[in-house]
């Protein structure tokens, strides 16, 4: 609706463009730049099409494209200040509006384009996470510089809600027993740095609401173009569950 909505007010602001570039007194408003503003309301035609969707889009472009071409054959508007022959400005203005209904067409295939790959990319996410879910795994990403944590989506479901308030590295190694973290670190570091292609481990982690619990953990390097590492990939099961110490 909110789309709908701004496509609705891109087309009202676009008529009015129209209507004051391609006006009657076009040439005693603008003087000498008003050969040179027809380009002007364009913008929001193809801001329009965009927001509009195939239909709405195609119905917004056919309409703004009629309503130049009449006005400009009413004898208003930039085409008809300099006019070598009768009919000239008609002429002109046909192969103009043709040129911008070619660049809308681009346009919305460009954005078509996009959304199309946007859809299957949250599908093949979709069903990456149910997979996962599927076999009790989680999967988190770490960026190799900050450590910022990505969490997937059933991770709670796995490790508890409270995973979700672990958004670094460093709040994940506070959770580790005091006897695996300075091993778990150093392992994390050393992928992170591209010093291991990976590495596979186990240790004990305390989370509040899922209490003291083994995970058994692969973590892998995931280079650039430049062949640094930029993230860190982690696989996480439960190893089993321990009791908590009073």
């Amino acid at each position: 609706m909110q789309q709908f909505a701004a496509g609705g007010l891109a087309f009202v602001v676009f008529i009015v463009a129209v209507l004051a570039v391609f006006s009657d007194n076009a040439a005693q408003r603008f003087g000498g730049l008003a050969p040179t503003l027809a380009y002007v309301p364009m913008p929001l035609l193809l801001a329009t099409a965009l927001l509009w969707g195939p239909r709405g889009g195609a119905i917004a472009t056919l309409a703004g494209c009629l309503l130049i071409i009449h006005r400009t054959a009413a004898g208003a508007g930039p085409f008809n200040v300099i006019e070598g022959f009768p009919g000239e400005a008609v002429v002109e203005v046909q192969g103009f509006v043709i040129v911008w209904a070619l660049v809308m067409l681009l346009g919305r295939a460009l954005s078509e384009g996009r959304r199309t790959a946007l859809e299957e990319a949250r599908a093949w996410r979709l069903r990456y996470a149910r997979t996962l879910q599927a076999v009790g795994v989680a999967s988190v990403e770490y960026d190799a510089v900050t450590g910022r944590a990505t969490w997937s989506e059933g991770a709670a479901a796995l490790l508890g809600d409270t995973i979700r308030d672990v958004n670094s590295v460093d709040e994940w190694l506070d959770r580790i027993d005091a006897t695996d973290r300075g091993l778990v670190q150093a392992t994390w570091s050393a992928v992170a740095r591209g010093d291991a292609p990976d590495s596979v481990q186990e240790y004990a982690v305390t989370l509040p609401g899922s209490g003291r619990l083994r995970v058994h953990e692969r973590l892998a390097g995931i280079r650039g173009a430049d062949g640094k590492v930029e993230q860190v990939a982690a696989l996480l099961r439960r190893a089993g569950a321990e009791p908590a110490h009073a």
